[in-house]
């Protein structure tokens, strides 16, 4: 456990890499820093490909990738903890979006390792409940089920909850300045221009809710995973003042580029603009 997080997996793999290269060589611990990174942009251009097309996908995979306000998950090997989550994450997703009980299996294992790697998976796990909850989808359950059981007897066993009750109060300024620097990073703007880039988000979002178009659930899903992952990190870090930390803008960052992804309109301009 580190800080809350159940590093079980950024543990192993560098137990490996000590085993095999030793502490003498720091190239090998950058390069698994940089291959989670290059998986998590992957995984957006496959998640926002699949639902949206090829333009959509590769300019939502691009931003993420050159996401240099997010530096600290790119170069730091140390962050392959949190990534390792969001990569995780984004395949649960992206298995979840065709029914059968082999992606379903695929994707109870994903959620595992994202719930294994930091408690960020705490966030995804709860925006895929959210996902199949609202899609009336009761047989696929025991996705969630399975890995949280798995997830719930670690923390009984090794667990430290770093939740502080009293950060309460600071939680509505948080999840404000923590959404405006997740749509700032990835414009590379002012956070006075990423709260007002929110306020047009949750325009577009509740434009696509009410209008009356397909996948609802699935936008809801994905809304409800940056704004708990911003609400749990409140509780337990308000008091600290960090809600635009590099390491955070960037986890808000991918899974506020597919939601935007998701919810913009189609023209032609559009598409055009976004490719750009």
């Amino acid at each position: 456990s580190h800080n809350g997080h159940p590093s079980v997996v950024p543990s192993g793999v560098f137990r490996l890499l000590f085993a095999v290269f030793g502490i003498d060589d720091y190239r090998p611990f950058r390069a698994a820093g940089i291959l989670v990174h290059l998986f998590v942009m992957v995984a957006v251009v496959a998640l926002v490909w699949s639902r949206k097309g090829p333009v959509l996908g590769l300019a939502a995979g691009a931003v993420v990738g050159a996401m240099g306000a997010g530096w600290q998950n790119i170069l730091w090997p140390f962050q392959i903890g949190m990534n390792g989550s969001v990569a995780a994450g984004l395949l649960v997703l992206l298995l979840l979006d065709r029914p059968g009980p082999r992606r379903s299996a695929l994707a109870a294992g994903a959620l595992l390792v994202s719930l294994a790697c930091s408690s960020i998976g705490i966030s995804v796990a709860f925006g895929v409940a959210v996902r199949l909850g609202l899609a009336r989808r009761w047989r696929e359950w025991w996705v969630v089920l399975g890995p949280g059981v798995c997830y719930g007897i670690w923390f009984l066993v090794y667990g430290e909850s770093s939740l502080r009750w009293g950060n309460a109060r600071l939680v509505p300024g948080y999840l404000l300045d923590a959404s405006s620097g997740a749509v700032a990073g990835l414009a590379a703007r002012p956070l006075t221009v990423g709260a007002l880039g929110s306020g047009v988000l949750l325009v577009l979002c509740a434009r696509r809710l009410v209008g009356g178009e397909s996948g609802r659930a699935h936008v809801l899903g994905l809304l409800a995973i940056p704004l708990s992952f911003w609400l749990l990190t409140g509780l337990g870090r308000a008091h600290l003042g960090e809600p635009t930390a590099s390491r955070y803008v960037f986890v808000g960052g991918v899974f506020v580029a597919v939601i935007v992804a998701e919810v913009l309109p189609r023209p032609r301009t559009v598409l055009a603009a976004s490719a750009v």
